[in-house]
């Protein structure tokens, strides 16, 4: 890639889809093949599992936009944007939007086109579809038990898409593999549908190929056609509020001496399985459908990694000691989700039994179908249990409901700007 703008490739879809695993392995096959590559993180709170997650593996290339998506804090991803241009000055930036966010070709993808054109190659839009949620919502008609607004939102999100992937492809047989495609490509006629598995670097492979082919980019055209003019936003809202969204961080504690033995190190691993078990069953029996929880557990090097220096012209840049680091933090990580369709299993994308308690830090997101103060309740009620016989100190806790939509830009037919305002 010989362009000096750098391709920004933007993967939505709803909270628990995969997106975050589909960006990282994307990324690692990019920096395989010699090209420069950022990542942008975004939520409606702080404490990111994600962006904790994206700087182990990627160090200082990671940015996020946080208290809002990608439409509402649009000034704030061109921040991101140009803050990472000035550390690494990438050949591709791969963002992920807050999972609950949709209207993204009119509130993201066209204003990209009409006013940043000439700094920046958006790619076509591409959605990431859980496919056993999908599954069950067309058979069954329900979202795991989520609202008719949260389904309401799922659908609007595919509806918008360029290029649809149906991820979780392993978990699915070949034959509701062919009904989900055959089922997408009749509801959005002439999309292209790709089934994939995220953790799979051919499916990723495949799908990079098509999105950097200078053909496939983003045209004004079909970022218009695909454009959600007809979006409730009054539902919309409602679905995103209907969730309570918590976000939290601390650090594990022993009641007794521990050593580094491997078996003792196992202690996390098991603490971090009973821990996402406890919290599954208890909002099971409270009647509680998860959208997504995620938790991360880690060394501490992970939050110096976090921790960046100021220079005096305010660039940032990584403390060369955490860098140093990072080999060996990636090897000590431990990545968890629970995600539907109900009953809720725990899906682990990294799973180190070399993480001694006293040397661990956590971070836990959970997004659930309750007030966020009920969520709040059940999470600290399990963190107080000490699942697998570790203590876990609470540093910080905030749980919330995003407030509504409010998009920087929306642009409607004929290319107007509308809605809008800093």
């Amino acid at each position: 890639m010989l362009q000096t703008r750098p391709k920004l490739i933007i993967a939505g879809g709803f909270l628990g889809a995969g997106k975050t695993t589909l960006l990282l392995q994307a990324a690692a096959i990019l920096r395989q093949r010699g090209l420069r590559v950022a990542l942008i993180t975004n939520d409606q709170g702080r404490e990111l599992v994600d962006t904790a997650l994206a700087a182990a593996w990627s160090g200082e290339a990671v940015a996020e936009v946080t208290a809002g998506c990608f439409c509402c804090r649009f000034s704030d991803l061109l921040e991101a944007i140009a803050d990472l241009e000035r550390r690494l000055d990438p050949h591709v930036i791969l963002a992920e939007p807050v999972g609950s966010c949709t209207d993204l070709q009119a509130t993201v993808i066209l204003p990209l086109l009409h006013l940043y054109r000439e700094r920046y190659r958006p790619a076509c839009l591409s959605i990431v579809v859980d496919g056993p949620r999908l599954s069950r919502l067309i058979r069954r008609g329900d979202l795991s038990l989520l609202n008719d607004d949260v389904a309401y939102l799922f659908a609007r999100q595919i509806e918008e898409g360029d290029l649809l992937l149906i991820n979780k492809s392993d978990l699915l047989s070949g034959d509701e593999q062919l009904f989900l495609r055959n089922w997408l490509r009749a509801y959005c006629p002439g999309v292209p549908v790709l089934s994939m598995t995220a953790r799979r670097r051919e499916s990723v492979a495949l799908w990079l190929d098509n999105l950097l082919q200078d053909v496939n980019a983003a045209r004004i055209s079909e970022a218009e056609a695909h454009r959600l003019d007809d979006l409730d936003y009054g539902r919309y809202a409602r679905a995103e509020a209907r969730l309570g969204w918590l976000n939290a961080r601390g650090r594990l504690q022993s009641s007794h001496p521990i050593g580094t033995s491997n078996g003792e190190a196992g202690q996390v691993l098991a603490w971090a399985a009973a821990l996402l078990t406890q919290l599954q069953e208890r909002l099971a029996r409270a009647g509680l459908a998860i959208a997504h929880i995620k938790l991360l557990v880690a060394p501490q090097a992970l939050a110096r990694l976090l921790s960046l220096s100021e220079e005096p012209d305010g660039r940032q840049v990584p403390d060369p000691a955490a860098v140093s680091e990072q080999e060996q933090l990636q090897e000590r990580l431990i990545k968890a989700s629970l995600c539907g369709p109900e009953p809720a299993a725990i899906s682990w994308d990294a799973r180190s039994a070399h993480l001694p308690p006293d040397e661990a830090i956590w971070l836990l997101n959970a997004r659930v179908d309750c007030p966020p103060a009920v969520l709040e309740k059940h999470v600290r009620a399990v963190l107080a249990a000490a699942p697998g016989g570790l203590r876990a100190e609470i540093e910080q806790l905030s749980a919330f409901q995003p407030a509504p939509p409010q998009p920087h830009y929306r642009f409607g037919p004929g290319a107007s700007q509308q809605g809008a305002g800093p």
